[in-house]
């Protein structure tokens, strides 16, 4: 497997070392690439979701690019080519459901239904792998109608804090990213809808992680909108 990865960075650097790659590299930043730093080094990092995938690239100064990628339809993911260790979960947590209410103050109250989580297992070589392969779990988010920022810029922070060092050797990058799902107690009446209905939103959101004997946890503020009928996820 370390093979393949080494294989996989030493095409993709050759790749990056083509004439014209820095100038097309240039214009797709513009259109569509955001910048972010880690560890003081300028990154570009772009978020893609189609119809079949969830696409989450990043691109270093120096020219090390990650890319990870999500089936929606076979709901596995790859970073670089090479199959992650991706599990999708769901459960309810017994301290949550005891606080769900007894008596509402209104049909908009959040009644917690369940949790759910998308734990992962990966190889890692460098910080920005760690970035991308964290980014790319994220960014599943958006197909739960969360627009969660990176937190790439974070990550670097946290490496540095605790004095992570290389990880060319390759370590393993394991953790998951949760968040709950809450229904309204009563039915509402959400904008274009018919008729008031039961509706439901994602919120407390968190990711974390360890590698190298090292651990990093992250909250989220943002709460999804409500939406009804059929769990867009």
């Amino acid at each position: 497997m370390m093979k393949k990865r080494a294989a996989l960075a030493l095409i993709s650097c050759l790749s990056l070392s083509v004439a014209t790659t820095s100038t097309i590299m240039a214009n797709e930043q513009k259109a569509d690439f955001e910048q972010t730093e880690l560890f003081g080094e300028k990154y570009s990092v772009k978020t893609e979701v189609t119809d079949n995938n969830v696409i989450y690239e990043t691109i270093s100064e120096s020219g090390e690019r990650n890319v990870f990628i999500y089936d929606r339809s076979s709901k596995t993911a790859t970073l670089n080519g090479d199959d992650i260790e991706l599990r999708i979960e769901k459960f309810k947590d017994p301290n949550l459901s005891r606080t769900n209410v007894k008596m509402a103050s209104t049909s908009y109250t959040p009644v917690y239904v369940n949790t759910q989580t998308i734990s992962f297992n990966d190889i890692v070589t460098s910080i920005s792998a760690i970035a991308t392969l964290i980014g790319g779990v994220i960014s599943v988010a958006n197909l739960i109608g969360l627009a969660l920022p990176s937190i790439a810029g974070v990550i670097g922070d946290w490496a540095g804090a605790v004095g992570l060092g290389s990880l060319a050797a390759g370590w393993y990058c394991s953790g998951g990213f949760t968040y709950n799902l809450y229904r309204t107690t009563g039915a509402v009446q959400l904008s274009g809808a018919l008729n008031p209905q039961i509706a439901y939103r994602y919120q407390n959101c968190s990711v974390n992680f360890a590698v190298k004997g090292k651990s990093m946890s992250y909250n989220y503020s943002q709460v999804g909108s409500w939406w009804y009928a059929s769990n867009p996820y």
